[in-house]
């Protein structure tokens, strides 16, 4: 699920949920600047897993719970690559 940009609640609520910073990213996806997608686990869709940020097409972070990187887990950097 892309976050909208007339939502800044939501990355409020995903930096909040997964303790980083994506909360301040509003301003720049609403100037088209990044783009920031919300991944989820099948079994659990409505609780945030990783956060994507987008920018020209190339994955520029994919971070998890207090920012880890998605190159830890082996499954999300699969599927992020």
């Amino acid at each position: 699920m892309r976050i909208s940009e007339e939502s800044p609640k939501e990355l409020s609520w995903e930096g909040q949920e997964l303790h980083h910073c994506v909360g301040g990213y509003a301003d720049r996806m609403a100037k088209g600047e990044t783009a920031i997608f919300s991944t989820r686990r099948m079994d659990k869709p409505d609780k945030p897993f990783y956060t994507l940020e987008l920018k020209r097409q190339r994955v520029v972070q994919c971070r998890t719970t207090h920012n880890k990187s998605y190159e830890l887990e082996p499954e999300v950097k699969a599927f992020v690559d």
